[in-house]
């Protein structure tokens, strides 16, 4: 589950809330959308990703538009703790791109 700031971030940069029923609520109505809703927002703005774990552990999602290879020229590579957390740095990286 990602944390508070990270939802309140992306709800800042544009996300629109879509919780469905089981969905996890913080307090003042926050939604705390899970992976699979994040990936899917991802793909639904034009990006493919893939989701690696690595050694530490930590996890990686390499963002690139679809159509591309990962890694290749227009990716970015996002890295946390947990695969919420690096999809959500991946989203939250696109809204940002979006509002420029």
């Amino acid at each position: 589950m990602i944390s508070f700031e990270k939802a309140k971030a992306l709800k800042e940069a544009g996300l629109k809330q879509e919780p469905k029923k089981g969905d996890c609520m913080s307090s003042g109505d926050m939604w705390l959308p899970r992976l699979d809703q994040l990936l899917a927002e991802i793909e639904r703005r034009g990006y493919a990703w893939s989701l690696k774990l690595l050694n530490r552990p930590q996890y990686r999602v390499i963002l690139y538009p679809k159509g591309l290879a990962p890694g290749g020229n227009g990716s970015s590579i996002f890295t946390a703790d947990t695969p919420e957390d690096a999809a959500a740095d991946a989203l939250l990286w696109i809204l940002k791109q979006e509002g420029k």
